[in-house]
C-alpha cells in the first residue's frame, strides 16, 4: 500500500510525461493503476497534473515523428513508416489534436450531416415533398 505524498505524485506525474499508465505501473516504485486512478477521482489538482503530463507526453511523441522521418532513407523507409505510422496512432490517442478528426467530427454528428434545404423544408412545412422549381427559359 501506498500512502499518497507530494514527492509520490510528482514522480507518477513526471513517469506519465515520459510513458503511459500501464508501463508506468509495471515498475514496482510505483501504486498500481487502480490506485493511481482512484487518485485522480479524489484529487482535481494531480488530476489536471497527470492530464498536462499525458499532452506533454503526445508533444514528444509528435516531435518524435520528425526525427523519424529525417532519419528515413531508400534502405529502410518500409520500417519508419510503421514507427512513424505507430507514433501518429499513439499522439493521436493521447491528444486530439495530433488525430485526423477534431472532437465531434463524425459523420453522426448533426453538426456535420448535410441537409437538402428545400426537402428540410418541405418536411417543416408538412408537404413531405420537395416544392418545384422553375428553370429560367432562355
Amino acid at each position: 500500500m501506498y500512502d499518497r505524498t507530494q514527492a509520490l505524485a510528482d514522480k507518477i506525474v513526471e513517469g506519465l510525461a515520459e510513458e503511459n499508465l500501464y508501463k508506468l505501473t509495471q515498475n514496482k516504485d510505483f501504486p498500481s493503476r487502480w490506485t493511481i486512478l482512484r487518485w485522480i477521482d479524489e484529487d482535481v489538482d494531480f488530476a489536471t497534473r497527470c492530464a498536462r503530463a499525458e499532452k506533454l507526453r503526445a508533444a514528444k511523441r509528435a516531435a518524435k515523428i520528425e526525427e523519424l522521418a529525417d532519419q528515413c532513407t531508400e534502405a529502410n523507409f518500409q520500417s519508419m513508416k510503421v514507427k512513424i505510422s505507430t507514433a501518429q496512432w499513439l499522439a493521436s490517442k493521447e491528444d486530439a489534436k495530433y488525430g485526423d478528426r477534431t472532437p465531434g467530427d463524425s459523420p453522426t454528428n448533426p453538426l456535420h450531416l448535410k441537409v437538402n434545404r428545400e426537402e428540410a423544408l418541405a418536411k417543416l412545412i408538412g408537404t413531405g415533398a420537395a416544392p418545384q422549381t422553375t428553370e429560367p427559359q432562355g
